[in-house]
């Protein structure tokens, strides 16, 4: 059993906690700046708004803070928008155990010192800290991976 940290409770990282739940893991579903959303969750007995379905009994669900990022995680998912990235980078580098990082967030983001289009794990990994960093790929939508639809 892997202890996981998700990073963003929208409808990807909501769902992504679905597999991994599934698959018997240990799962903490965060949200850095939705704090409504998280009570939402939470009082709504784990019914998410956004995917219309209820996630699993066991998913612990919190409001990141820095007493989740001082945890020894194996695998942190980052599920926030791609204007959030810089934020979640700042809380990435508030991590006290080295961890494998997955990018769940998709898109480009243009940097303005280098004058480039670059991708969310290269601006995770501006700063002096590096991050062991993989990315999901391809077609994915969340209400699908929820749901377990097969493509």
């Amino acid at each position: 059993m892997k202890n996981i940290l998700i990073i963003g409770a929208g409808a990807m990282g909501a769902a992504f906690s679905v597999p991994c739940m599934d698959n018997r893991h240990k799962v903490t579903l965060s949200e850095p700046y939705n704090f409504k959303l998280i009570k939402k969750i939470n009082s709504n007995k784990k019914y998410h708004p956004s995917l219309k379905l209820k996630l699993h009994n066991n998913l612990i669900v919190k409001n990141l803070s820095s007493e989740l990022l001082n945890k020894r995680w194996d695998l942190v998912a980052v599920a926030v928008s791609s204007v959030g990235i810089d934020l979640v980078r700042d809380c990435l580098k508030k991590l006290k155990f080295s961890s494998k990082i997955l990018v769940l967030t998709k898109g480009l983001k243009y940097d303005k010192n280098s004058k480039k289009i670059i991708t969310m794990s290269e601006q995770l990994n501006k700063e002096t800290r590096k991050f062991d960093i993989s990315v999901l790929k391809g077609p994915c939508l969340a209400k699908e991976l929820a749901r377990k639809n097969k493509i």
